[in-house]
């Protein structure tokens, strides 16, 4: 079962990761970069976040989009894969985001 838990220690000498007070390889942990931002509910943003976000083409036309939290040239962006669109996650009008779940835990997304 795939879960997130934090991390306490990292021994990059022995290639061995603490968390929740049992060591294990590098091989079996998947590390998650924080975005350092938080979501509407003040859930922490890491990459591979799947998150629904707010998508307008006008005042008008807003609606519900999925997207996933990827790291592309210097930021952390939003990427809606249907569209192939990614808008920049520290603009302020896409910081309102609500994770629904992330790629490691949900692989189909």
């Amino acid at each position: 079962m795939n879960e997130m838990i934090p991390v306490h220690d990292i021994d990059f000498i022995r290639k061995m990761i603490n968390a929740r007070s049992v060591w294990r390889t590098f091989e079996e942990i998947i590390l998650m970069q924080s975005t350092g931002l938080f979501d509407i509910n003040g859930k922490e943003i890491f990459e591979g976040d799947v998150v629904n976000f707010e998508d307008a083409e006008d005042l008008e036309n807003v609606y519900i989009n999925q997207g996933l939290i990827e790291w592309c040239q210097g930021g952390f962006t939003v990427t809606n894969r249907a569209t192939v669109t990614m808008a920049d996650l520290l603009d302020g009008d896409n910081l309102e985001v609500t994770i629904i779940g992330n790629i490691y835990e949900n692989p189909e997304w």
